[in-house]
């Protein structure tokens, strides 16, 4: 493809400053980046489990370490961290760890909102009902429940935008984003923090469930085999800014969010947890014409792509109605098929992998697409699925990707994403520099001055 298309307008952009998170085999997202650029299956298989059931598989999208949290950081006695759901000590980690990445500093003149989701709680339901044994207890115990997951981070990290929790099932961290732009867009907030975490305490392998959990522990997204999806645990945030400000402040613009869409399905379709053709590509549509682009700007889809026989169809067929008009060819994948489906994180999971392919211009592959599932009918269409590592090449027109998210209920959320740019100060004539590092503890000073090795 040969074309030349203008920019799109910027009077309601947001700017990505900034990312942290944790997925299956990668502690940051710069390990998270190597794994998909090498093509990497971070799936454990083989674990460890007495369960002779022919039913259990024995994989998972494993976070070895998800119930440590450093809790002396951030000034939390260790009597009030054990109350607390492991999901919450991480979100507390890992918003810090975005808004240094950021480079962003905590005032109280920059009002930070806090938009994100988290899994059940199950540590806090556990230790609700099995020793609480007054009323007293009962209550104070309940401030530990998801009603408190954002507000206690906000109030940790002295976050003085709005701190909303929301929960859209899988559709849940791509909604969050959705929802800070629009706080962003509404100068309820100067940055925003967005995204989500999904901790299951059991990560020794499921039960397979016909049509929806994979029966041989592979996520196949699109494939002729693709029979269901392999869960994990994983947790992102990105930073946002509004774009104008991120220029003027010179921030380093990892991606550019030019649109976005969340609606329901409503219910005109077969039954409450099927997705639906009208919903997503609604979804897909709103979120275009907010961009104020056409499907000619997109030529890379990060799909919902759950492996699931009739939700790669539907997804499929949403995407040949909206995007199937496109001059040139759109590549199309799922993260999903490298680390599992991580449920709550799995749309911030999406937009990382995206954000990263925009900004270092490269395609990263989707995985076990052996044979791609015939009832998909994509010969003959734009798309594409991309199997390998290579150069996004983009002939003269903006590169710019479409991250779509749907959540069992009917949620659909859909968000449209473009390169963005890196300011560098260009500092000559010194012949040294100073670099001062700290931290709070000896072993967190060794472990940041490893780490700091790695930008010299």
């Amino acid at each position: 493809m040969s074309m030349s298309l203008p920019m799109p307008g910027n009077d309601f952009a947001i700017a990505i400053v900034g990312m942290a998170g944790r997925f299956p085999m990668a502690e940051n997202c710069d390990e998270f980046w190597e794994n998909l650029k090498a093509g990497k299956d971070c799936i454990t298989r083989d674990i460890q489990e007495e369960n002779d059931n022919p039913m259990f598989i024995r994989a998972y999208g494993r976070w070895e370490d998800s119930d440590t949290f450093d809790h002396e950081f951030f000034g939390i006695t260790y009597e009030e961290a054990s109350k607390m759901d492991p999901q919450q000590g991480k979100l507390i980690e890992t918003c810090y760890a975005a808004l240094e990445n950021a480079g962003c500093v905590v005032t109280n003149n920059n009002r930070i909102g806090l938009f994100a989701g988290a899994d059940e709680f199950i540590h806090v339901w556990k230790d609700l009902y099995t020793t609480s044994e007054d009323e007293v207890d009962y209550y104070i115990k309940r401030m530990n429940f998801a009603g408190s997951f954002t507000l206690r981070a906000s109030y940790i990290l002295n976050l003085r935008g709005p701190s909303i929790y929301s929960k859209t099932a899988c559709a849940t961290s791509l909604v969050n984003i959705h929802l800070a732009c629009q706080s962003l867009l509404n100068y309820e907030c100067d940055t925003a923090l967005a995204g989500g975490i999904s901790i299951y305490p059991e990560q020794r392998g499921y039960y397979c469930v016909e049509n929806t959990l994979s029966p041989d522990g592979y996520t196949r997204s699109f494939d002729k085999k693709a029979a269901g999806f392999v869960p994990g645990n994983g947790a992102g945030i990105v930073v946002l800014k509004r774009f104008s400000d991120a220029v003027k402040d010179r921030d380093t613009i990892y991606s550019v969010i030019y649109g976005s869409s969340v609606n329901n399905d409503g219910g005109e379709k077969i039954g409450y947890s099927a997705p639906s053709v009208d919903g997503e590509q609604r979804a897909m549509q709103d979120a275009l014409m907010a961009a104020g682009v056409s499907p000619d700007y997109i030529q890379y889809i990060e799909t919902h792509g759950t492996a699931t026989k009739l939700g790669d169809e539907v997804e499929i067929q949403s995407i040949k109605n909206v995007y199937g008009s496109a001059s040139g060819k759109i590549a199309v994948g799922s993260v999903k098929s490298n680390v599992g489906h991580l449920n709550i994180a799995a749309g911030i999971a999406g937009i990382i992998k995206t954000v990263n392919m925009l900004y270092h211009k490269t395609f990263v592959p989707s995985l076990h697409t052996d044979e791609i599932n015939p009832d998909l009918e994509i010969t003959q269409t734009p798309f594409y699925i991309n199997t390998e590592t290579r150069e996004w090449i983009n002939d003269g027109i903006p590169r710019m990707a479409g991250v779509s998210a749907f959540g069992v209920g009917g949620t659909n959320c859909h968000i449209i994403l473009g390169e963005g740019e890196e300011h560098k100060e260009v500092v000559s004539g010194l012949s040294s520099y100073i670099f001062p590092i700290s931290a709070a503890s000896k072993e967190a000073f060794d472990a940041l001055k490893t780490r700091s090795y790695e930008y010299f």
